[in-house]
């Protein structure tokens, strides 16, 4: 599939956290709770609009693997409030160029493996942000996720 481009919204978000290595069997498990959680607090809606978010926010060549945090994040309306496991803040947007790839360990670590190779033939101009997981309930969580490198402009 082309990757195609995507204005995210500055938003608020609700999230969850995880410390520890990237790829964990504890972020596997943190998705699970986060599902049960929009589950049960009636927020299928927005799984099924914009997909939960899956946030690295430190540089695992920088940062030691027990120290890296992640965050699974869901955009909500300034009208719901949250409650429970979860913690709010504010996403700052921005542009992006999204890569859709299947969910499987393989087409993963390919994704990761290949990512500059890619940025470099599309000449890509990055932005100084994560590069962000979505799943999204309307292609299948289980089955195809989705990168979102961001870039300027």
């Amino acid at each position: 599939m082309k990757p195609t481009i995507e204005i995210l919204p500055t938003q608020k978000i609700v999230y969850m956290r995880n410390i520890g290595q990237y790829g964990s069997v504890e972020n596997f498990q943190m998705m699970q709770t986060f599902q049960q959680w929009i589950e049960a607090n009636h927020l299928g809606n927005r799984l099924k609009e914009s997909g939960i978010l899956g946030i690295p926010l430190d540089n695992p060549q920088q940062t030691p693997p027990e120290a890296c945090r992640y965050d699974l994040a869901l955009f909500i309306s300034e009208r719901e409030v949250p409650n429970g496991l979860v913690q709010e803040r504010l996403f700052i947007g921005g542009k992006y160029v999204v890569f859709e790839v299947p969910h499987t360990t393989e087409a993963v670590e390919r994704f990761w493996l290949t990512i500059d190779q890619q940025i470099q033939e599309k000449q890509l101009p990055l932005s100084n942000s994560p590069i962000i997981e979505r799943f999204k309930a309307a292609i299948g969580i289980e089955r195809v996720c989705e990168f979102l490198v961001p870039i300027e402009g």
